[in-house]
């Protein structure tokens, strides 16, 4: 009987680790795409592209999807689809109905792979967000796993 009860603590649920291993991977690709977005800013090239409104929308809905196209230094035309909510092209002042003229940066080596630069580094706010999402769902899928309950003792600061 004892024997069963120590099985019983030890036993974790695989939906506790799996929320684990989401949050920690959601942590690992947003810092991942943070350092290449910061070398981008520091090595890339800079030019100029347009920032075009590409949905389709269907009936009375509102869609925005933005595509950028650039030319190379060298000539060659490229176009990408940034992955920047639109909600930071609002603040911005870049989403609207037409183009907009948008700074871009790019590897000169392989051109595919660029960032838009917006004012004040806005770009950044959609990584910080996604940032602390992931450690939110590491740390209660950590909690989950945990043999031991968390217990918070603010009394011992009143003295």
């Amino acid at each position: 009987m004892e024997q069963t009860k120590q099985t019983e603590e030890k036993k974790i649920s695989i939906w506790a680790r799996l929320v684990l291993l989401i949050g920690i991977l959601i942590v690992l690709f947003t810092c991942a795409f943070t350092m290449g977005a910061i070398y981008l800013d520091m090595a890339g090239v800079q030019t100029t592209g347009t920032l075009l409104n590409v949905a389709k929308c269907s009936g009375s809905k509102t869609c925005w999807t933005g595509k950028v196209e650039f030319k190379t230094n060298g000539g060659e035309e490229i176009s990408f689809y940034p992955q920047t909510n639109r909600f930071i092209f609002d603040l911005d002042g870049y989403a609207t109905e037409g183009y907009r003229v948008v700074d871009v940066r790019y590897l000169e080596s392989f051109p595919n792979i660029a960032k838009v630069n917006l004012i004040y580094k806005l770009e950044y706010l959609n990584k910080v967000t996604w940032t602390l999402l992931g450690s939110v769902i590491a740390f209660f899928g950590w909690v989950a796993t945990r043999k031991k309950s968390i217990v918070l003792d603010f009394s011992k600061g009143k003295k």
